[in-house]
């Protein structure tokens, strides 16, 4: 509703009320030297993902919490001139996301974002989008691991998710 009733809608002025306020990092592209040929391949395959428009190009950042890895997220924006858009960080209420609110609010942003040449998805603690898909028992599975795979093979432009290695055992 409130984006019909807009008095001056823009096409980034829908952008941010579906998909949030693109985010910048506080650092320079120089304190994640110590990342070596790997932050350097995270921006190549983000540059060349979207200049081809190529399919399921997602970049896992991993590590344990407090390492930086958001902070990246947004200078690889940053440095290959994009808009750092973070998706599924609350409901539409503005409250705390349950996974399906998460999964909805990727697959809106792959969606709304497949058309523009000028953005970087982020999943921020993406671990809850994951927990239990492996799971071979199902007792304790979140989700379809089919749906999940498809989702992430099919994205329309490169996304970056992040994941603390504490939350996933590694």
């Amino acid at each position: 509703f409130a984006l019909m009733t807009e008095p001056r809608l823009t096409a980034d002025r829908a952008r941010a009320m579906l998909l949030g306020q693109p985010r910048r990092t506080h650092l320079d592209w120089a304190d994640f030297e110590h990342l070596g040929t790997d932050a350097e391949l995270a921006c190549d395959l983000v540059r060349e993902g979207l200049a081809a428009r190529e399919k399921g190009i997602n970049i896992l950042l991993h590590g344990p919490p407090g390492t930086g890895k958001t902070e990246f997220a947004c200078a690889v924006a940053e440095r290959l001139g994009l808009k750092a858009l973070f998706v599924g960080e609350a409901d539409k209420a503005g409250e705390e996301p349950d996974r399906e609110s998460r999964v909805a609010a990727l697959t809106m942003g792959q969606r709304l974002a497949a058309s523009v040449d000028d953005v970087l998805l982020v999943v921020d603690e993406a671990d809850d989008l994951f927990v239990g898909v492996d799971d071979a028992a199902g007792a304790n599975r979140q989700g379809a691991k089919v749906f999940m795979n498809r989702l992430v093979a099919g994205s329309p432009l490169p996304t970056l998710a992040a994941l603390d290695d504490r939350a996933s055992g590694t």
